[in-house]
């Protein structure tokens, strides 16, 4: 069993540890290394010193990165608005294989405050493997939700306020 969870064997930075510059502000993940944003949702990166700026109101759970993304459903950000980061993997996966991807989640309560959202309105979170040529469908335009069905998918309830959790699925 293959496991793509920060050892980096697959997949690259994955603790969001390297960088090109420290960010100083939000929507900067373009700072991340080998990390990209495939929509105009605007992901944010946070390391060096760059945590509390009202959006994150703790470290992350191992290391100095994390990134910060947000899917929801709501009149307020006009009915979809998702955050995406994307990767391409170090090495390919083999058909008929059995990988594991685990990844740490949480809610930080001052998105809740900020927005005045519920855990309701957010949308699952997930990890979805595809090959970088396929075109993937959106809804709600170029800053909206991917309609895809995530191989690796906690419903939004599963993940904690304030507190991170660790997601652990296996895929073939």
């Amino acid at each position: 069993l293959n496991c793509f969870y920060a050892q980096g064997q697959f997949i690259p930075n994955a603790d969001f540890e390297n960088y090109t510059s420290c960010p100083a502000a939000l929507s900067e993940l373009s700072k991340c290394s080998s990390w990209l944003q495939p929509t105009s949702g605007t992901t944010d990166y946070y390391n060096c010193s760059f945590y509390t700026n009202g959006f994150l109101s703790g470290a992350p759970s191992s290391g100095s990165g994390v990134i910060g993304l947000w899917s929801i459903t709501s009149s307020v950000v006009a009915n979809y608005y998702g955050e995406y980061a994307k990767a391409n993997l170090i090495t390919p996966l083999k058909k008929d294989s059995t990988y594991c991807i685990s990844f740490d989640a949480m809610y930080d309560s001052d998105f809740f405050s900020f927005f005045g959202a519920t855990i309701n309105s957010c949308v699952d979170f997930g990890i979805y493997i595809y090959n970088d040529t396929a075109v993937l469908p959106i809804l709600g335009g170029a800053s909206g939700i991917y309609d895809v069905n995530a191989q690796a998918a906690t419903n939004s309830s599963n993940i904690l306020i304030n507190t991170y959790k660790t997601f652990s699925y296996t895929y073939t």
